[in-house]
């Protein structure tokens, strides 16, 4: 019994650290998304853009994923040659998300 209580614990704590990621990311995918679809953050000036950008690192920061922060500078590297490239960053944190609620 205390070994099956003991496999039981393990289990529920790799699903509750799951779960806790896929709240991080989901927390990147809507800072980043509510200003594109209106959303109440409006970006009325530089000062608002620059917060934004800043909440924007600190949540990437948040999830502690290496590959999502290069996707990420790809993603800021082709918005500052105008060229936008946002379709790895995204595909990626939207496989995770789903990969850490499996």
């Amino acid at each position: 019994t205390k070994a099956k209580l003991s496999t039981s614990s393990q289990e529920l704590a790799k699903k509750n650290k799951s779960i806790k990621d896929a709240a991080a990311r989901l927390v990147v995918l809507r800072k980043m998304l509510n200003p594109l679809v209106g959303g109440d953050d409006n970006v009325t000036n530089e000062e608002d853009a620059t917060a934004f950008f800043l909440d924007w690192i600190q949540s990437i920061e948040d999830v502690n994923d290496p590959t999502l922060k290069v996707k990420f500078e790809d993603f800021l590297a082709s918005l500052a040659k105008g060229d936008p490239n946002e379709a790895d960053f995204f595909t990626y944190l939207l496989q995770t998300i789903e990969a850490d609620l499996k």
